[in-house]
């Protein structure tokens, strides 16, 4: 229960609970464990297959046609307050795709490859993160400038995108 709620050391300080001056030191804390450690997964796979009725009396051969999207989209967040003055959260996105062989997938080589992108956590094709870290300056704690909060902030964005198949000399984007 102690690891969850975090430490307050200098709390039932009898010589730092008489003096109003001391209370920036009286209120120092910390946690041990971060407050939000997730994780989320999403697979998303689309396949089509259409087959024209051949109505040519079999002179023109028909062959299949095949529309399929495979997509892995995953999600981390993480949150620490590290004091009640100090807090961290960092949260980040992957999309990728799975890539198949063209056709339909019956053969074990191509059925390999498919687990072989999947074991690899797939093609990325988009790679966002935010970070964010939030200190409320404890200048209130000071008597003389009890009526002032201060509050100081850092925050960080990171947007990648990958360049398509079909243009890979382009090269990838970054923001």
């Amino acid at each position: 229960l102690l690891l969850l709620k975090g430490l307050r050391p200098f709390n039932k300080s009898k010589f730092l609970n008489k003096y109003k001056t001391f209370a920036i030191i009286k209120d120092f804390n910390f946690n041990y464990l971060p407050k939000l450690l997730s994780f989320r997964t999403d697979m998303d796979r689309m396949y089509n297959e259409n087959m024209l009725r051949n109505k040519s009396a079999a002179l023109i051969l028909m062959e299949p046609t095949f529309v399929k999207t495979f997509s892995w989209n995953r999600y981390y967040d993480f949150k620490y307050d590290i004091t009640q003055a100090l807090n961290v959260d960092y949260h980040a996105n992957v999309n990728s795709r799975i890539d198949e062989p063209p056709g339909r997938i019956d053969e074990g080589w191509k059925k390999d490859s498919v687990w072989n992108n999947i074991k690899s956590l797939g093609r990325k094709t988009t790679f966002d993160h935010n970070f964010n870290v939030n200190y409320n300056i404890p200048i209130n704690k000071i008597p003389l400038f009890n009526w002032l909060t201060t509050t100081a902030r850092y925050g960080g964005e990171y947007h990648w995108t990958a360049a398509p198949l079909s243009a890979t000399y382009l090269g990838n984007t970054i923001e």
